[in-house]
C-alpha cells in the first residue's frame, strides 16, 4: 500500500501544472490553459496567440506563452502600483492625516477622532 501511495505521489508531482499569471489558478490540463486565459486575462495574450488558441497543445509552447504573459502582468501591475501609490497625490481626502479634509472626513464618519487618526472605532 505504501508503494502505491508513493508511486501516486511521484506521478502527481511529475505532472506539468500551468499557473494563470493573472489570477493564479493552477490548471493541470494543457487544453484548458488558453481558454481560461481568454476569459480571465485576454489582455495578456498576444493577438496571434489568441487566434491560434485551439491549435496550441504543446506544453513547452504553453509554458513560453505563460512566461511572456507573466512578464506583461508584472509590468502592468508595477505600472498600476506606481500610478496608485507613487504619483505624489493622495487618492482620497481622508488619506492624508493631519489635514482639514481628513478631520472633516473623520467628523463625517462620526468618530470624533483627532485629525491624525486614520480609522475610527465603531464600538458602543
Amino acid at each position: 500500500v505504501r508503494q502505491k501511495i508513493a508511486a501516486s505521489i511521484a506521478k502527481k508531482a511529475a505532472r506539468i501544472r500551468f499557473n494563470c499569471p493573472a489570477c493564479g489558478v493552477v490548471l493541470a490540463r494543457a487544453d484548458g490553459v488558453l481558454p481560461h486565459m481568454m476569459r480571465c486575462c485576454s489582455d495578456l495574450l498576444q493577438p496571434e496567440v489568441a487566434q491560434q488558441a485551439s491549435a496550441i497543445r504543446d506544453a513547452d509552447q504553453l509554458l513560453h506563452i505563460l512566461s511572456e504573459a507573466s512578464v506583461l502582468e508584472s509590468a502592468k501591475r508595477r505600472q498600476a502600483l506606481k500610478v496608485t501609490f507613487l504619483s505624489g497625490r493622495p487618492t482620497t481626502a481622508a488619506a492624508t492625516p493631519g489635514t482639514a479634509a481628513s478631520a472633516s472626513a473623520a467628523a463625517a464618519a462620526g468618530c470624533g477622532a483627532p485629525a491624525h487618526a486614520v480609522a475610527c472605532s465603531t464600538k458602543s
